[in-house]
C-alpha cells in the first residue's frame, strides 16, 4: 500500500527527532556547478542546534579532494562534521588483500586519478595484463556513452577480470542535464556476465562505516538524498529513516504541472517496497 507523504517539508521539523544526518551531496547540496544556498543554510542551522552531519557521496575521489571541490562550489567546511566517499572505500580496498592480486587498469576521467594515486598496487595500461579494472566513470562524460566501452568490457570479460566500481550511480545531475556515471558501465559488464564489486551507496559496507563515524543509534539518524536506487535504498538497508529530496535526478519523473508531487514520489517508493519519513522539494530549514 502506498504510504501517505509526511507533512514535513522542512528540516527544522525533523531536527529534534533525528540527531544525526547522512546527507547526499550531488542533487541535494549542489548540482555540480554551484551550491544550493538553502541547503547550505539548512546544514549550518542543523549543526548549530547540535545535529551531527556526515556527507556521504558516491564521488569516486577521496573525501578531502571532494571537500575542496565543495568549497569551490560554495559549501563551507563547517556545513558538515565529516565526509565519506566511495573513492575512500575504493582506495582502502585496493590497498587491502581481499581483491584479486595483480596490476589494475584505470577507466575514468583524469580528475579521478586521486583515487589511485600512490597506491602500492601497480597500474597497467594493457587490458591483457590487468587483474582488476578500477572504474570511476567514462573518460569524457560530456561525450561518451556507456556503450562506447563495450569492446573493452568484452576483452576484460574474456579474461574474467574483476571490475571495481568506485561510483555505483547510473547518472548524476550536472546543471540541468544528466550525465552517465560508472554504475552504468558496471551494469553493462554485469550484463556480459562479468564480476563487479561496487563501493558506495546503496551497499552495506559504506553505511556501516558512516554509522560508526556518526556514533549515534540508528533510530536517531536520518539519511537525506535524491536517488531512490542509492540514497533511499541504502537508508532502508541500513535501518535508518529516509528523507527524499524530490527535485534531483527524479525531478521530471515526479513532477505535476512543473512541481514535484509528494504523492507521486511516495507511490514510486512503495512500488519498490520503500518509504520515507519526509518528502521535500528541496532541502531547506
Amino acid at each position: 500500500m502506498t504510504q501517505t507523504p509526511a507533512a514535513a517539508p522542512r528540516l527544522s521539523s525533523l531536527a529534534a527527532r533525528y540527531r544525526g544526518a547522512i546527507v547526499d551531496l550531488w542533487g541535494v547540496m549542489h548540482d555540480g556547478t554551484q551550491a544550493f544556498p538553502a541547503a547550505v543554510d539548512a546544514m549550518l542551522r542543523y549543526r548549530a542546534g547540535g545535529g551531527r552531519v556526515l556527507f556521504l557521496s558516491n564521488a569516486p575521489r577521496p573525501g578531502e579532494v571532494v571537500r575542496s571541490q565543495m568549497e569551490r562550489l560554495g559549501i563551507p567546511p563547517d556545513a558538515a562534521d565529516m565526509i565519506l566517499t566511495s573513492g575512500d572505500a575504493t582506495r582502502d580496498a585496493l590497498e587491502g588483500a581481499d581483491l584479486p592480486p595483480g596490476p589494475f587498469l584505470f577507466l575514468g576521467p583524469e580528475r579521478d586519478r586521486s583515487t589511485i594515486a600512490d597506491l602500492a598496487r601497480a597500474e597497467t595500461e594493457d587490458p591483457e595484463k590487468a587483474a582488476i579494472l578500477v572504474l570511476t566513470g567514462p573518460r569524457d562524460d560530456e561525450r561518451d556513452t556507456p556503450e562506447d566501452y563495450l569492446p573493452l568490457l568484452r576483452r576484460l570479460r574474456a579474461r574474467d577480470v574483476t571490475v571495481v566500481c568506485a561510483n555505483p550511480d547510473l547518472v548524476v545531475q550536472r546543471g540541468d542535464r544528466l550525465v552517465p556515471c560508472a554504475g552504468a558501465i558496471a551494469r553493462l559488464y554485469e550484463a556480459e556476465g562479468g564480476r563487479v564489486i561496487s563501493f558506495g551507496k546503496p551497499h552495506a559496507p559504506i553505511y556501516a562505516l558512516a554509522l560508526a563515524r556518526l556514533g549515534l543509534p540508528r533510530e536517531a539518524i536520518m539519511a537525506i538524498g535524491d536517488g531512490v536506487a542509492t540514497d533511499i535504498t541504502g537508508a532502508h538497508g541500513a535501518g535508518v529513516a529516509a528523507v527524499l529530496i524530490m527535485s534531483g535526478i527524479h525531478g521530471a519523473e515526479w513532477a505535476v504541472d512543473g512541481q514535484p508531487d509528494p504523492a507521486r514520489a511516495a507511490a514510486a517508493l512503495a512500488d519498490r517496497g520503500l518509504s520515507a519519513v519526509a518528502f521535500m522539494p528541496h532541502l531547506v530549514w
